[in-house]
């Protein structure tokens, strides 16, 4: 991974406006649990699109700075409203907050727009969210 870490490094040297880059080596260092480099990283300029305000967000959680991290993930969430990645960590940093409620929603809209999203189901089920075991499926009707 720190291969990797370098080579991103380099490329972001030669291109810094590209966001591919930069979201991919955030991540990278989110990864090895670099959370201060990946604020620095994706902190300036601030990010518009919305994974990379989520990627922040979790870089922010990781060096302890939760407010900051609530506030970045739920813009992220209101800009990419069906993206389940980006609602499920939002939906982790409420119930670490303190707002299980909030949470539970959130995993729950996950739910709906990927009824087969393990995480979610997981998280939901942890939290008293709803019953363990495969997830329902619509019952068809006939003629």
């Amino acid at each position: 991974m720190s291969e990797a870490v370098a080579a991103l490094r380099r490329s972001h040297a030669l291109q810094p406006g590209d966001e591919d880059l930069r979201c991919n080596l955030g991540s990278a260092l989110l990864r090895l649990g670099r959370y201060h480099e990946a604020v620095s990283l994706l902190a300036s300029p601030r990010p518009r699109r919305a994974d990379l305000l989520a990627l922040l967000g979790m870089a922010l959680r990781g060096s302890g700075q939760t407010a900051e991290a609530l506030l970045l993930l739920g813009e992220a969430s209101e800009r990419a409203p069906g993206d389940a990645v980006i609602l499920n960590n939002y939906g982790l940093l409420l119930a670490e907050s303190g707002d299980l409620q909030a949470a539970l929603e959130i995993w729950r809209r996950v739910v709906e727009i990927e009824p087969q999203n393990a995480a979610a189901r997981l998280n939901l089920e942890t939290h008293g969210g709803v019953p363990s075991g495969r997830p329902r499926r619509k019952e068809e009707h006939g003629p």
